[in-house]
């Protein structure tokens, strides 16, 4: 299933973002590449997906692969992955063309948002207006990847973010 994504970073939060549906997501990766294999808890269902890059340099649209595992499966995996992550992850808008998402991480990546923008329609990927707490979009930099965010700490990548707030490189 071909799914478009796209990340921001986060201006300001919403005052209510926390008062929206949200889920807890724990997840690792297998495959140290651009096309990630991530295995993941979220809502009581485990699943292992691999994420294809489905237009070249295009890093918003991928070709998903998403199967369900056991419960012990994920717990099996999950005690040998060493890039790991949890966030919480709050849905703060849907309508029937794209459903918008606040990722809170936690752990060693505690202070660090993402917001992630998945449309539903190709038709529709150029037409969002951003909501004003959004930031610059960052779908292209490759540190916003969940892959690549789950070996670090947020005092690793936080000069990355700061330059993209502030226009500096």
């Amino acid at each position: 299933m071909i799914r478009i994504e796209k990340t921001y970073l986060i201006k300001s939060l919403p005052g209510d973002y926390k008062s929206k549906k949200h889920s807890k997501i724990e997840q690792c990766y297998l495959i140290d590449s651009p096309d990630a294999c991530r295995i993941r808890k979220k809502d009581g269902l485990h699943s292992i997906t691999r994420k294809l890059l489905a237009v070249p340099g295009d890093l918003s649209i991928r070709d998903y692969y998403d199967f369900p595992i056991s419960a012990e499966e994920f717990k099996v995996i999950w005690s040998f992955a060493k890039s790991k992550l949890t966030k919480n992850r709050y849905y703060y808008e849907t309508n029937f063309n794209y459903e918008l998402r606040i990722d809170e991480f936690e752990g060693a990546l505690k202070g660090l948002y993402l917001a992630e923008l998945v449309i539903f329609e190709e038709t529709q990927k150029e037409s969002f207006v951003p909501l004003e707490w959004l930031g610059p979009e960052v779908t292209n930099y490759d540190w916003v990847y969940n892959q690549f965010l789950s070996q670090k700490k947020f005092s690793e990548i936080n000069d990355l973010i700061k330059s993209l707030e502030t226009g500096t490189k």
